[in-house]
């Protein structure tokens, strides 16, 4: 068999990702001496505690930079437990705490340990398009499956959607892109129903910390009381939202059992290894700060009240988004594509964001949404967001006009 062959199939199976096709543009924009208002992106307009700063510059400077085990250092495992019990009702053990350097690789290590190939994960019908390319990594095939009003998360339609090869179901709430928010209800007959029909449910909690309609219940809290061998949540998390530790890469996954744990801790061992040891004191530091995510939720929520009002009162939003960092802006009505949108605004308008094209399977119909993300500096999306509805409106004028 030719090899180049094999690779090119290998290549153009695994998915490219827009994002990064869409940081590559405003990096050459950038270049040319333009500036970009970058709302296509989650990088807030706030970096980390100063105490995690303080943390890793000292750990690097004391010689603390040694291996620790795959499933990362025994006293940042021990001190998630305690936040995972008093911040997201889980109950779990440190052995089954895994550190991983972001949650994305988190997310991918769980499809490595649970899927075969050819095994299905079901993911919600817009996703982040990070959990595609880790089940393709994972060779899974992957599927869709409904969504509710409002982006929301429903047992009926997931129920509707499986079949005897689904393994694995991504569960992500609140959600990246739409900001969408389940049930408890909901959630609650999820994991009922995935212990009934022995399938892995991953509870995707990245924007916990940023709710603000409603609040956040965490997929692996209604297995709390639930028998270890019955439990079937992996519950993943990241220090990249409330302690806006982005560039850290640092994550962490509770899995439901012990033998859940050993096979996920021995995939790390194979790939990565452990995250980098300065950063895991860095992460053990954050934890210490409770003001830190307070007034990262306290930033953000200012942010969508001040640029995405405007957005609901000329028809782009249904609503604000009730939590996450993020908002699916519906920009149908210019008669272009999202990627065509996103390309005009970017071009004569100078503000990038994300075609929503990203964020559904490649046989889905064209959204007609851009995700804008809301995280950042207050002004910067407040002026980004007026020049996406002024472009807005001057395409709809010329479409009218035809």
């Amino acid at each position: 068999m030719n090899q180049p062959d094999v690779l090119d199939r290998r290549l153009a199976r695994l998915p490219r990702s827009v994002l990064h096709a869409v940081h590559r543009q405003v990096e050459q924009a950038t270049r040319a001496g333009r500036d970009v208002l970058q709302l296509h992106v989650g990088e807030p307009a706030f970096g980390a505690p100063a105490a995690a700063r303080a943390a890793l510059v000292a750990a690097v400077a004391d010689g603390r930079t040694g291996y620790t085990n795959a499933e990362g250092l025994p006293e940042l495992r021990e001190r998630l437990v305690r936040r995972l019990a008093e911040a997201d009702g889980v109950a779990t053990v440190a052995d089954r705490v895994i550190v991983t350097p972001g949650s994305s690789y988190a997310l991918a290590a769980i499809a490595m340990a649970v899927c075969e190939p050819g095994d299905e994960i079901l993911l919600p019908e817009v996703f982040w398009p990070i959990y595609m390319q880790g089940a393709v990594v994972a060779r899974a095939t992957v599927r869709t499956y409904s969504l509710g009003a409002g982006y929301r998360i429903e047992a009926d339609r997931i129920r509707a959607a499986v079949s005897p090869a689904t393994r694995l179901v991504v569960v992500n709430s609140p959600a990246n892109p739409t900001g969408a928010l389940a049930d408890p209800a909901e959630l609650a007959e999820i994991a009922r129903w995935a212990r009934q029909q022995d399938v892995w449910l991953i509870g995707d909690e990245a924007y916990e910390q940023f709710v603000y309609d409603g609040h956040h219940t965490a997929l692996a809290s209604y297995e709390r009381d639930v028998p270890d061998r019955e439990r079937r949540v992996f519950s993943v998390h990241t220090f990249s939202k409330g302690y806006g530790m982005t560039g850290y890469r640092m994550g962490y996954a509770a899995a439901p059992n012990d033998v859940t744990a050993a096979t996920l801790r021995r995939v790390c061992e194979g790939t990565v290894i452990a995250p980098s040891t300065p950063v895991q004191h860095a992460a053990l530091a954050a934890l210490d700060d409770e003001e830190m995510p307070k007034e990262a939720h306290a930033h953000v929520r200012a942010v969508r009240d001040a640029a995405l009002t405007a957005a609901v009162d000329e028809g782009l939003l249904e609503h604000l988004p009730p939590a996450g960092w993020y908002a699916m802006v519906d920009v149908s009505g210019t008669g272009l594509t999202s990627a065509a949108f996103a390309d005009r605004l970017l071009a004569e308008h100078a503000v990038a964001v994300a075609p929503g094209a990203t964020f559904v399977a490649p046989e889905a119909p064209d959204p007609g949404r851009v995700r804008v993300a809301f995280c950042g500096d207050l002004d910067a999306t407040v002026e980004g967001m007026r020049r996406l509805r002024q472009l807005t409106a001057e395409l709809r004028t010329e479409r009218n006009g035809a």
